[in-house]
């Protein structure tokens, strides 16, 4: 009986290394999700610290609908010359899907990689809306979603217009997203990696929050896990890239990515409470980068904290002067 036990372990055991590491993924993706063909690079110090050179079941929170980090440059002062205006043959904000995907594919086809990521971004956008199904349905759900948060069924005018607006809104952007063609909504990752690919910063940093939307949860990752592998060390090297090319937004992206916990961003790299540091100092500085809300400082020492302070700083100097 032992022996043949142990002559069984060898035979078990790379499956259960692949087994374990697709459960650390798994479980990274589904804490991730409320909300170039090299191995993933996580322990490796990315190219702006050392100068030398990366269908999910829905839960109640899906009724919040993704945004773009184009559309919030505003809100995180971005200088809109810094990074550019969108082009005027854009589809305006708001255009229904199918009209927008009418105007843009063909910019598409030019190669314009605003156009390319704006068409992504559609896509991604109606993602959720697909999936919300018919009012009724919705509203089951708004009130499942009250109920979780409250503990209690809406009750008195207030709280009932608010469910009424929320109907409203999802209604109009599921109707706003209908029709869409099957094969061009599969593309949306593709999309988004190629418009990245042609230097076009929003898609670089847009691809870490929205890079595995297609791969499907837990057992997606089973199914896909090279793939995986494959879009974890890109979106690692779009972050650095977009940095270099002085899009110091990304300094937040990289704080947050590095920073572990319950973030759409932690799947990119291993935690890592030195360089969350570094860059969440370093967003704190940069003209135009998002604030960061972040301890990672508060868990190093006096001298890693001076360390980090000086890495922030120096990142700043080098990348973001303008």
């Amino acid at each position: 009986m032992n022996e043949q036990a142990s002559g069984a372990r060898p035979r078990r055991g790379p499956w259960l290394v692949v087994a374990a590491l697709a459960v650390i993924v798994a479980a990274t993706l589904i804490l991730a999700s409320r909300s170039p063909e090299t191995a993933p690079n996580a322990r490796a110090l990315p190219v702006a610290l050392d100068g030398d050179a990366l269908e999910r079941g829905q839960d109640e929170d899906d009724l919040d609908l993704p945004m773009p980090l184009a559309a919030v440059r505003g809100q995180i002062g971005v200088p809109a010359l810094a990074r550019g205006l969108p082009a005027a043959d854009l589809p305006p904000r708001g255009t229904p899907a199918q009209e927008a995907i009418r105007q843009l594919e063909p910019l598409v086809e030019q190669g314009r990689a605003d156009a390319t990521h704006r068409l992504a971004m559609e896509l991604v956008g109606c993602q959720r809306a697909r999936m919300l199904g018919h009012d009724d349905r919705i509203r089951e759900r708004l009130l499942r979603r009250f109920r979780a948060r409250n503990g209690q069924n809406p009750s008195g005018d207030a709280e009932f217009d608010l469910i009424a607006r929320e109907l409203e809104r999802l209604s109009a952007e599921r109707d706003r997203c209908a029709g869409i063609d099957d094969a061009l909504f599969a593309s949306r990752i593709n999309l988004l990696e190629r418009a990245a690919k042609a230097g076009n910063t929003d898609a670089m940093l847009d691809y870490v929050d929205w890079g595995l939307q297609d791969i499907g949860g837990y057992d997606g990752v089973l199914r896909n896990f090279d793939e995986v592998a494959r879009r974890r060390s890109l979106a690692g090297g779009f972050l650095n890239a977009a940095l270099a090319a002085g899009d110091c937004r990304a300094l937040g992206v990289l704080a947050e990515a590095y920073a572990g916990g319950r973030s759409r961003r932690n799947w990119v790299f291993a935690a890592n409470p030195y360089l969350a540091a570094v860059y969440g100092e370093a967003a704190a500085l940069a003209p135009g980068a998002a604030p960061v809300s972040s301890t990672a400082l508060h868990d190093l020492d006096a001298q890693q904290q001076a360390t980090a302070r000086d890495h922030a700083q120096r990142l700043v100097q080098r990348y973001c002067r303008g």
